[in-house]
This record gives structure tokens, sequence and C-alpha cells, in this order.
């Protein structure tokens, strides 16, 4: 079970990448509000959702349909300021 915070714990870094080994349960913990979604669906199963997560919710479990593959995650935290994030997550045999 892999489980990735957002926005990610290193503020000052806006992009992030993440492995997770293929076969394994994403959850999504939101540690702050804000607006999240994949840069595009198809990736998990069943589809990572997007919209607006009240700190302190969490939404899982997904599972990714193929290998050897990545998705971007996209945060942005209401501000001021506004904060947006990049998390790559990167589907790998072996991490």
């Amino acid at each position: 079970m892999a489980r990735i915070p957002m926005p990610p714990p290193a503020v000052a870094e806006r992009h992030h990448k993440y492995c997770l080994p293929f076969g394994e349960d994403l959850y999504i913990d939101f540690i702050a509000t804000g607006y999240f979604g994949p840069v595009e669906d198809g990736i998990f199963n069943p589809d990572i959702p997007a919209g607006l997560f009240p700190a302190g919710s969490s939404i899982g479990p997904f599972k990714a349909r193929h290998n050897n593959t990545e998705v971007d995650l996209v945060f942005i935290e209401p501000g001021p300021p506004v904060l947006g994030f990049l998390e790559t997550v990167q589907i790998k045999t072996r991490c």
C-alpha cells in the first residue's frame, strides 16, 4: 500500500516524483484543503477523481492498470498565496 500526501511535504519544491510498485494500492491523503486531480484518466482502476478535497480526507484504493507508465497529479492549494504542486507517479516493476 502506498500513500501520497497532498500537498507534498517539501513545499519549496513544486514538482515531485513518486515511484509506485506495480500491483500496490495507491491512496491519496489530503493534509491541506485543495483542488486535486489527475492530468489524464485511464491509468488507475477506478479512475482517480478530480475536485475539491478537504484537509484530513483520503481517497483510494486505486490500482494501476498498466506497468511502466506514469501519470501527473495536480494539487492547487487556495491562497493567499495560491500554491500549485505537480506529483508525477511512476508505475514500475521495481522502485
